[in-house]
């Protein structure tokens, strides 16, 4: 009985070395390796293994040009960018720079048409503080206010009116 499994023993490895081999031929062929001349496993083994090494490294030697091809590529948009915003930033400082300069003059032309207001007497309304009453026309130094009355919110006399005309009417009536 021993005799026996032994050779169940022996036969099931043959199988399976068999199927190995199998696989390993099928491996070489896809590779392209010529197997017509390789002898034993093992000699197909090593040769199946420096075929993977020679596909590793040429792999590898792929994979470390994209990757440096993809730097490269960074490298320059990253120096492309920099450039544009050095150029952006001085576009900036050099509109701060003429809308300080624009300011400026505003302020100084400001001044000046008070310092000429006040050296001619202009005269002035606060229209904050008007009442439409006329008083200003006929307190006005100069005279240059004139029928201020008369241009100041004609709208608001008009609409004021109508009630007062409604009211007459209605009183009449």
């Amino acid at each position: 009985m021993e005799r026996f499994q032994c050779v169940q023993q022996m036969r099931e490895q043959q199988r399976q070395n068999a199927k190995a081999e199998a696989m390993l031929d099928a491996n070489l062929d896809a590779l392209g390796v010529d197997i017509t001349n390789s002898g034993d496993m093992a000699e197909k083994l090593d040769v199946l293994k420096e075929a993977y090494e020679r596909e590793w490294r040429a792999e590898k030697k792929r994979l470390k040009e994209e990757r440096q091809q993809m730097l490269d590529e960074i490298t320059l948009e990253n120096k492309t960018l920099k450039a544009e915003n050095r150029d952006l930033a001085r576009q900036v400082a050099n509109e701060q720079r003429r809308a300080d300069r624009a300011e400026y003059s505003q302020i100084v032309q400001e001044r000046e048409i008070m310092e000429w207001e006040a050296e001619n007497n202009v005269a002035k309304v606060d229209l904050d503080a008007c009442k439409n009453c006329g008083m200003c026309e006929k307190e006005c130094p100069t005279g240059a206010i004139v029928n201020y009355r008369k241009k100041k919110k004609p709208a608001r006399k008009a609409a004021e009116a109508k009630p007062a005309a409604a009211e007459a009417k209605s009183a009449q009536a």
